[in-house]
C-alpha cells in the first residue's frame, strides 16, 4: 500500500507543473465581431452588393419590358383572351428567347454573388489569421502555455479575447495611418 501511495505522489509531482501552467481562453465570435477591420470589410461588401444590383437592374427591367410588350401585343391581337390563353399562345421561339434572356441574367447574378461570397470568405480567413497572430503575441506577453477556444473550456483559464482584439485593432490602425501618410506624401510630391 505504501508503494502505491508513493507512486501516486510521484505521479502528482510530475503532473502538477503541467496542470499549473496558465492557459488562455479566446472567444472567436466575439473577437471577430469586435474587429474594426470587419466593419470596413462588411461596408465594402455591402457597397459591392449594391453596385452589382444596380448593374443588373437595367437587364432585369429590359427582360420585364420585353415580356410585358409581348403579352401586350398578344392581348391586343386577342382582347378577350385570358392570361392563361395569352401565355399559351406564345410560340416556341418567343418562349425560348425570353427564357434564354432570363437564364443569362440569372447566370450573371449567380456568378456575381459567388464572386462576392468568395471575396468575403477570403477576407474572413485573413482576419482569422490576424486573430491567430494577435493571440500568439498575447500568449507570449502573458506567458501562457496554450490558448483554447472558449467553447471547449468549462471553467478556468484567462480570457484573452479583449487583449487579442486590441492587438489586432492596433495593428489595423497602424496600417491605416501608414497608408494615410503614404497617400499624403504622394499628393505632396505631385504638387
Amino acid at each position: 500500500m505504501a508503494y502505491r501511495s508513493r507512486k501516486i505522489t510521484w505521479l502528482c509531482l510530475l503532473v502538477a507543473p503541467l496542470c499549473a501552467e496558465k492557459y488562455g481562453v479566446f472567444n472567436y465570435q466575439e473577437g471577430m465581431s469586435k474587429l474594426e477591420e470587419i466593419k470596413k470589410i462588411e461596408e465594402d461588401f455591402n457597397k459591392k452588393v449594391e453596385a452589382t444590383q444596380k448593374k443588373m437592374e437595367p437587364k432585369v427591367k429590359a427582360l420585364r419590358a420585353k415580356e410585358e410588350a409581348a403579352i401586350k401585343k398578344k392581348k391586343a391581337a386577342n382582347p378577350d383572351a385570358t392570361e392563361q390563353e395569352i401565355i399559351s399562345s406564345f410560340t416556341e421561339a418567343e418562349v425560348k428567347e425570353l427564357s434564354e434572356m432570363r437564364h443569362k441574367i440569372q447566370a450573371e447574378e449567380t456568378a456575381a454573388r459567388e464572386n462576392l461570397q468568395k471575396e468575403m470568405m477570403e477576407a474572413q480567413l485573413q482576419l482569422k489569421d490576424k486573430l491567430k497572430k494577435g493571440a500568439e503575441k498575447v500568449k507570449e506577453e502573458k506567458n501562457l502555455a496554450l490558448i483554447l477556444p472558449d467553447e471547449v473550456v468549462l471553467a478556468g483559464g484567462t480570457d484573452i479575447t479583449k487583449e487579442v482584439v486590441k492587438e489586432v485593432n492596433d495593428e489595423y490602425r497602424q496600417r491605416l495611418r501608414a497608408h494615410k501618410n503614404k497617400k499624403q506624401t504622394s499628393e505632396q510630391e505631385e504638387e
